[in-house]
């Protein structure tokens, strides 16, 4: 008896690590809340198909048939959702919650909680996950960086004091752009809108002693019309 039960929590463990990865959780936070090694995540993800179904059979198993108390809530929901996907909005959990909230008040539903394992089980039963919208990024690898650093760069710095030794780097803030994940339903592509250009450029800098420099922030006009007077 006590296997069978120290059997299924394992199951429990695993179907939830997954869960978690699948919504953005990255390895190395997974391993710390479960306790289990990078390889043992690894493991489960190769069996990600084998653990859901037996842990989906499992539940079958355990748990009784109930109505659903918040129908309406949820099938509202789920149809608002489809409609905002539908036009390549992104859509994430806090936005979920609160739709919810406000279907929670248009149903008289005075007892919801918008919780976290509501949200979890929603997405479980309409089959949605997180996922990229878009998003390709060149990176810059260590071995393009590390003779420049490791060469040029100390003997251009030993010609300098620390307190004119200054590190400055530019900043896009595009203030209106749209998150680039979204909840999407499971099996389907998940695409995304025309993302909006609008931004600030700023530019800040300290030296090596942590004094700062003022901020430098540009707009996209040459001469904003707040500034005349």
């Amino acid at each position: 008896m006590g296997k069978r039960k120290h059997k299924e929590l394992t199951l429990k463990t695993k179907y939830e690590a997954l869960r978690d990865l699948e919504d953005g959780m990255s390895n190395k936070d997974a391993s710390i809340k479960y306790s289990v090694p990078s390889s043992t995540l690894s493991t489960w993800k190769n069996n990600k198909e084998k653990i859901f179904l037996a842990f989906k059979n499992s539940s079958l198993k355990r748990q009784r048939v109930k109505t659903d108390k918040y129908e309406k809530l949820n099938e509202s929901l789920l149809t608002w959702f489809t409609s905002m996907r539908g036009n390549n909005i992104p859509i994430n959990g806090p936005i979920l919650i609160e739709k919810a909230r406000e279907f929670a008040t248009a149903f008289n539903y005075e007892d919801f909680s918008a919780s976290n394992g509501w949200l979890r089980g929603w997405k479980e039963r309409y089959g949605i996950t997180f996922k990229e919208v878009s998003g390709e990024s060149a990176k810059v690898t260590s071995e393009m960086t590390a003779p420049w650093e490791e060469t040029t760069l100390p003997t251009i710095l030993a010609r300098y004091e620390l307190k004119d030794i200054f590190n400055a780097d530019e900043f896009g803030l595009f203030y209106q752009a749209l998150p680039l994940k979204s909840y999407h339903f499971k099996g389907k592509r998940c695409s995304g809108g025309k993302h909006s250009k609008v931004r600030l450029t700023g530019m800040t800098a300290s030296n090596a002693l942590g004094e700062r420099l003022p901020m430098f922030v540009i707009g996209k006009s040459a001469k904003p019309r707040c500034f005349k007077t």
